[in-house]
């Protein structure tokens, strides 16, 4: 029987605490983005790529004779498949394809916790990528690591927006004037965009793991900005968008979980501190 090769291929890999790229480019389909991890503040320097010494050999994968096969070709449904990578240092124990409308998205289970987050696309594309552009790893209930699809990248990214938008409108520089007043998001750097977008994925996370349904990003990103501020504002407000007062106090106390942070500007840039 001939082995078909679901186009794209599924791999990517990050070494702890440094980002690289696969060497493929193909692009997975998947728009989706995983769990961050525990630490609330981030160290990493999304600038810098792996150096060829801090990486394994790249093995060949794929068999002769394979053939490309796009979502367009095969049937809406949700596939237990083999999925190889190209690096030795990891090993893809189980993957779910899922194929919808023509597109297909996949839940990679890898076997090792060795990396901080994985990027479709090559080590130079990933420096100059956008921090809400990674897939951050999840873990299921065994514990393993996941590129798993519970959020997908719109949806962080309108809670970012909604984030950073809440540090504007509630925050005041030195002369007690609104930063929104002199500042847009775009204002922010890369260092802050990373960790509001490490935070929000957690969040979302936890949320997730709490069996509450988030519909209004872009307004979940700004309760978490005012809670974790201790601002007297937050999902409280508005329990009916949460599902209810219960859901509402409980992703308060999640919000509230997060410790407060300081803005700071320095030559026209906002820093999170």
């Amino acid at each position: 029987m001939k082995k078909t090769f679901l186009a794209p291929a599924l791999c990517a890999a990050l070494l702890a605490g440094v980002l690289t790229g696969c060497g493929s480019t193909a692009n997975t389909g998947s728009d989706t983005t995983a769990a961050a991890q525990e630490q609330s503040k981030d160290t990493t320097d999304y600038s810098k790529v792996a150096s060829s010494a801090d990486m394994s050999s790249v093995q060949a994968v794929g068999e002769d004779g394979m053939e490309a096969v796009s979502g367009k070709q095969v049937k809406d449904g949700t596939y237990s498949v083999s999925g190889d990578c190209s690096s030795k240092m990891f090993h893809v124990t189980d993957c779910q394809l899922t194929v919808k409308d023509g597109e297909m998205t996949a839940v990679m289970t890898m076997s090792g916790t060795g990396y901080r987050c994985i990027y479709l696309g090559t080590g130079e594309q990933a420096s100059k990528a956008k921090p809400e552009d990674y897939i951050f790893p999840d873990t299921n209930k065994e514990g393993k690591d996941m590129a798993t699809g519970i959020y997908k990248n719109w949806q962080v990214q309108e809670t970012v927006n909604g984030y950073l938008e809440a540090i504007l409108f509630a925050e005041c520089d030195e002369k007690e004037r609104y930063l929104d007043e002199r500042f847009t998001i775009s204002s922010f750097s890369h260092d802050a965009r990373s960790k509001a977008v490490l935070d929000c994925v957690k969040f979302l996370t936890k949320a997730w793991e709490a069996d509450i349904l988030i519909d209004d990003f872009q307004e979940a990103g700004a309760n978490l900005y005012f809670a974790r501020q201790g601002h007297g504002a937050g999902f409280f407000d508005n329990p009916a968008t949460w599902g209810g007062k219960e859901c509402a106090d409980r992703l308060q106390e999640i919000a509230k979980g997060f410790s407060g942070i300081y803005i700071v500007e320095s030559n026209g840039i906002l820093y999170i501190e």
